[in-house]
């Protein structure tokens, strides 16, 4: 699996103290999962960043902004 970089326009960072207090990393990728989203949630340089194809991102959206993540 590519790892996105950061000219990725499906590329979405998360406030890292939101997200902590949100939930862990793990917990995100399942709720991510059981809606059947093809997304890798990873921890880098401080923040943290979905993964996901272009056509999922509309799906992604909503799911992080129901966390109050973005």
């Amino acid at each position: 699996m590519t790892i996105a970089i950061p000219s990725d326009t499906t590329r979405i960072f998360i406030d890292r103290a939101r997200f902590v207090q949100a939930m862990t990393t793990a917990a995100l990728q399942r709720h991510l999962n059981d809606q059947s989203l093809n997304a890798e949630v990873f921890e880098m340089a401080g923040r943290v960043g979905i993964d996901c194809l272009t056509i999922e991102l509309a799906d992604v959206v909503p799911v992080l902004k129901q966390h109050g993540l973005i």
